[in-house]
């Protein structure tokens, strides 16, 4: 629940350029619950995406910026104006070539400042996205799930990100003297020596995450299955005592015959798998057993979670980002749903009828400032943003 200390972060204006099907855009927003509908295709999302690349530098729906530059134009650019419970922030961040003679760029302001560094800029705006991809995490291989908790784990802590993206040069440089049958042991111990110092920061945060996540992600399985369900997260590292770098380095070491055999990096964080399993049998996966209702379930329990986990970390009511959500559940789980929401602080919603919520939104009015805007193309395709 929200504690009198809690920050409550607010956006308060959305500026684009070129971004999507929006060629101009400047948009003052002052609720706590802010709607965008429209029909599906409308561009409704795209104002969600835009917050999210203030917020993380990437959208949640696609891994190219190049996607989200408006057709026949070379750049796109996102100003987020908030106010993060201390202080008001404008964050600003571009990408493309405003003239034929550059290449592509991002740019980064914060407060009309350069950001040099990728991790000054990642997680100063706080959110949380709900979105019906959020499936996939728990559908799909242990990458996907890798993916979020990197996701997750660098919007918090810029060591993290840091270490993340200097493992990452080192392994790619690992892989190219495996591809090549590269037999040095001189070069791989320089090589594993570097990868176990990231690659131990790294893990040890993985699983302090997942010894604190238990807790609330258990509780709010719970609450959305009304206690017919139970499921656990596992980390299961492929390196034991990994934590430790001479522990990784050791286990490098030792699987390097075997990599040069199968050409590439066997072990190591890039390897780890985040699992879910019911309570005391862990080697009894979810995908193997679980119905598509609990595993939608799970997802949505897993993101609650995580609005509750940066909310700790952080002292912050982050920004809730839901994108369309409410379609893909079921009435209970959108019970369940509507119940959380009277935990967070800003949520920025896109549904193609607001009705879904009118219970809701007729609930919050008494307390809180609830705005609804119409998103639709016009007649050469651009989309506008009308206040209802």
């Amino acid at each position: 629940m929200k504690s009198a200390g809690d920050l409550f972060v607010r956006v308060r204006e959305i500026a684009l350029e070129n971004f999507r099907v929006f060629p101009k855009l400047q948009l003052a927003v002052s609720g706590d619950l802010v709607f965008f509908t429209g029909a599906n295709g409308s561009g409704k999302t795209s104002l969600l995406e835009a917050v999210a690349v203030c917020s993380m530098v990437r959208s949640f729906r696609t891994v190219s910026d190049s996607d989200l530059i408006t057709w026949d134009q070379n750049y796109y650019s996102v100003d987020v104006i908030f106010h993060d419970g201390q202080q008001e922030l404008r964050l600003h961040a571009a990408y493309g070539r405003h003239d034929t003679t550059q290449n592509n760029q991002r740019r980064l302001l914060i407060n009309k400042e350069k950001v040099s560094r990728l991790a000054a800029f990642i997680g100063r705006l706080p959110t949380v996205i709900f979105s019906p991809d959020d499936l996939e995490i728990i559908d799909s291989g242990p990458g996907e799930r890798r993916r979020f908790l990197d996701i997750l784990l660098s919007s918090l802590y810029p060591a993290y990100f840091e270490a993340l993206q200097q493992y990452n040069r080192v392994l790619k440089q690992r892989s190219l003297l495996l591809r090549r049958g590269v037999n040095d042991a001189s070069y791989f111990a320089a090589l594993d020596c570097e990868l176990a110092l990231h690659g131990s920061l790294i893990q040890e945060k993985r699983q302090q995450f997942v010894t604190n996540y238990q807790a609330p992600f258990e509780r709010y399985v719970q609450q959305i299955s009304h206690s017919r369900d139970a499921w656990q997260l596992s980390y299961r590292p492929s390196i034991v005592d990994g934590g430790d770098r001479h522990s990784y380095a050791a286990a490098l070491a030792k699987n390097l015959p075997h990599d040069l055999k199968v050409k590439m990096t066997l072990r190591g964080i890039h390897r780890d798998r985040l699992v879910f399993h019911p309570p005391q049998r862990p080697n009894l996966e979810l995908q193997q057993i679980a119905s598509q209702g609990q595993k939608r379930t799970v997802a949505l329990a897993l993101k609650m979670a995580q609005y509750a986990y940066v909310k700790e970390q952080t002292g912050k009511l982050p920004v809730l980002l839901v994108d369309d959500v409410l379609n893909e559940l079921d009435i209970n789980r959108r019970q369940a749903f509507i119940g959380f929401l009277h935990e967070i602080g800003q949520a920025i919603f896109t549904t193609t009828d607001v009705a879904e919520m009118e219970g809701f939104i007729k609930e919050r009015r008494a307390h809180s400032r609830v705005e609804v805007f119409r998103v639709e193309k016009n007649s050469v395709g651009h989309a506008e943003v009308h206040a209802l």
